[in-house]
């Protein structure tokens, strides 16, 4: 056997080989993910954008966010009191609701067994004022119990604009939805209104509660979970109004111009909550990119500032955000019919896996987490603000149809006639007319059964 000084002398090329090989990709690694990418100048001013001052006395949102806490002062004061509580503790020790932050307890809104009527992603489509008088006794319990939340509930409608004065943060509490479902339950008692043959008051406060939820939805610094409520809330007071004017005789008319104004672009567009969850996502991330973070300790507990800052870059991570922003802004802006072809694209290409696995080489847990936020998630939110519009605009259709007493034998033709001004906005085409079951239906987007319901056209 040869003495190892030789074997080394022999062999001593291949191993240096071997060891260029393993050591020298895993250095170029290193190197490769030692810094991170400057910020854009563009993406660092929305992080560093400042809310909307607006004075608190015409501010909806404190309105809303003190919607169900306990107090007698008006609703801005104590919207204003419960957020300075909360913003004056701590972060890491800040509740979950702004009424323990306050001190106060909450007027708590459980409907039993009573329906409320349909805000369009559940059963009871265009059948509230049915169901309303069907549940009357339950649902005028329910009214009695709930009275001073309808009393709030009006009290909001005297708030002119909507601006949310909070800087994102990860921990801000969820909104409330009761003064969704008393908006819901505010319609049971518009059908009994109705019913008492008090027409033109029922359609005011119809009106009213509508203009209530159209200023959340052109508020500024709005939440996406604040313009889908309100989205339902407006779906709900279209569905109403359809229900209302089938119970009516043919050729005659309800007075819902300001009901059918279309919706403007402030209204439809998602851009500031968009923006809004950029914000939020970004301080996920430097959340993330701390490795003494409790989140990164309780995955990667021996994380330490010398190589978890390799496997997570706090800007790229955020740049990647920011360029799904202004994907989603594309398509926003090139309409409905895009945001249909982009959701049926998504559709057939099934389940997005992320980045190509070349590209994890480069902040792959940044990446990671980026992949489970990606465009494909935000779209149908799109798809929910087009429907809308899509059912707006087919009620107004509805309207024509019926003021102009049309027969059911030449209603296909009038809904082709009347279709260039009345237009489904996420097909491009007219409405789809159903002769059989007397229904109109638009072409609806999004993976959800939000809105599926056709619309009829006559009473059961």
């Amino acid at each position: 056997m040869a003495p190892p000084t030789l074997l080394y002398r022999r062999n001593g090329g291949r191993f240096g080989v071997v060891i260029a090989a393993v050591v020298l990709p895993i250095a170029a690694w290193v190197a490769h993910n030692f810094w991170d990418r400057p910020l854009k100048p563009e993406a660092r001013a929305l992080l560093e954008a400042q809310p909307q001052p607006i004075p608190d006395a015409d501010n909806l949102f404190l309105g809303l966010l003190a919607f169900s806490l306990q107090g007698n002062e008006p609703a801005h004061e104590r919207g204003r009191a419960a957020l300075r509580a909360y913003e004056a503790l701590p972060a890491g020790e800040r509740p979950g609701t702004y009424a323990e932050a306050l001190g106060r307890n909450i007027a708590l809104f459980d409907a039993g067994p009573a329906r409320l009527c349909s805000p369009g992603n559940q059963a009871g489509a265009y059948a509230c004022l049915q169901m309303s008088r069907e549940d009357r006794p339950a649902l005028q319990g329910l009214v009695q119990h709930v009275a001073p939340l309808m009393q709030r509930y009006r009290e909001l409608q005297t708030y002119p604009d909507y601006a949310d004065p909070r800087v994102p943060t990860m921990d801000e509490p969820a909104p409330d939805v009761a003064p969704l479902r008393i908006s819901l339950l505010n319609l049971a008692v518009l059908t009994w209104t109705i019913d008492a043959g008090q027409d033109g008051p029922a359609m005011a406060e119809l009106v009213r509660s509508a203009e209530l939820w159209r200023r959340v939805l052109s508020g500024s610094d709005v939440g996406l979970i604040e313009k889908t409520m309100a989205v339902r809330a407006l779906t709900a007071h279209l569905m109403f109004a359809s229900e209302w004017l089938r119970e009516r005789p043919a050729g005659t008319d309800l007075p819902l111009d300001a009901l059918l104004e279309p919706y403007s672009e402030d209204e439809l567009s998602l851009a500031s909550a968009f923006t809004k969850e950029f914000r939020l996502q970004a301080a996920l991330w430097e959340q993330l990119s701390d490795p003494g973070n409790p989140v990164v300790q309780a995955d990667f507990p021996d994380a330490s500032a010398w190589w978890y800052p390799l496997l997570m870059k706090r800007n790229d991570t955020i740049h990647r955000g920011y360029r799904d922003l202004q994907t989603l802004l594309e398509i926003e802006r090139a309409g409905c019919t895009e945001v249909g072809a982009q959701l049926a694209e998504i559709k057939a290409r099934g389940v997005d896996r992320g980045p190509a696995w070349y590209e994890y080489f480069y902040n792959p847990i940044g990446r990671v987490l980026h992949g489970m936020s990606g465009v494909g998630t935000q779209l149908v939110h799109l798809g929910r603000q087009c429907n809308l519009l899509a059912l707006q605009r087919m009620l107004g259709l509805q309207r024509e149809l019926h003021r102009r007493g049309t027969a059911a034998q030449s209603m296909a033709g009038q809904v082709q006639a009347l279709a260039a001004r009345y237009t489904d906005p996420n097909s491009g085409d007219a409405f789809v007319y159903d002769a059989e079951a007397r229904t109109l239906g638009f072409e609806f987007l999004g993976p959800t059964q939000e809105l599926m319901t056709p619309m009829p056209l006559s009473s059961p």
